[in-house]
């Protein structure tokens, strides 16, 4: 009876054209909310399983790099202890890159030195001293070390003095460890292939790190302007992504170093 009575009552109602038009007006935005909704829901599905992807990738590729990063300490530890290393260089990817872009003028500027080649890349100075105190320096006693970091540091965010105290404290651990080996110090490379921010942080960096040199033990050179032309620009052809360096790079790197590092060696 009821049902009956429900169903008379919807009858007459939706007799009326008003009626209908409304039933039928709500029933569509009830409709669209419901399909807004639903899209919503697959586009909230969607961001989360992205970002849950992306953050499971990059997860990956820093266990990943953290392995290689080890092993390839591990190697420069084994180099340490066998020793008959007089120039030891080290630092981030540019020193790395002896090996790549670098390899024939490595060999034929410094093979002949004893030299060895403890550059890793993305290293800032804080995992460069905790090399060092990892085993790098174990059973080694080069004449000249050759030091260059802190590019890395710049690209994080690290203000200009942070990133010189840093250095002070690489130089300190070599110091304490090697007391007879001499240090030349590199200035950070320029970057950009024109002025910019960077490059104003590398300089002011640069102008602390300069402080660190003490005349006799530790020898402070910066090569930057021999990467840049009048107008203080770098062309690609010195370095490919105007950081790192080409083949051509690497050779005037060579020839603006090798002199104080003979030096340093024979004094």
């Amino acid at each position: 009876m009821n049902f009956n009575i429900r169903k008379i009552q919807w009858s007459v109602i939706l007799a009326r054209p008003e009626a209908r038009v409304a039933f039928i007006s709500g029933l569509a935005v009830s409709l669209i909310v419901l399909l807004l909704a639903g899209i919503l829901y697959a586009l909230i599905a969607l961001i989360v399983g992205v970002a849950a992807f992306g953050l499971l990738a990059y997860l990956l590729r820093r266990k990943v790099g953290r392995r290689r990063w080890l092993t390839k300490h591990r190697q420069f530890v084994e180099v340490a202890k066998r020793g008959n290393v007089d120039v030891l260089f080290l630092g981030d990817s540019l020193m790395a890159g002896w090996r790549d872009k670098g390899a024939g003028i490595w060999e034929r500027h410094f093979e002949s030195l004893r030299v060895a080649n403890f550059g890793i890349g993305g290293d800032r100075t804080h995992e460069v001293l905790w090399r060092l105190r990892d085993g790098e320096l174990d059973g080694i006693l080069p004449k000249v070390v050759v030091l260059m970091a802190g590019t890395n540091n710049i690209s994080c965010g690290e203000s200009p003095q942070h990133i010189a105290d840093s250095i002070a404290g690489i130089l300190s651990e070599i110091r304490t460890r090697l007391p007879k080996t001499k240090i030349l110090l590199l200035g950070i490379f320029p970057r950009g292939k024109g002025r910019n921010l960077l490059r104003d942080k590398i300089e002011q960096a640069n102008a602390f790190i300069s402080k660190l040199s003490d005349g006799n033990k530790i020898i402070f050179m910066d090569v930057g302007a021999s990467f840049m032309d009048s107008n203080k620009r770098i062309s690609g052809e010195i370095m490919f992504d105007y950081l790192h360096l080409t083949r051509k790079g690497y050779e005037i790197w060579a020839r603006s170093i090798k002199g104080q590092v003979v030096r340093l060696l024979n004094s």
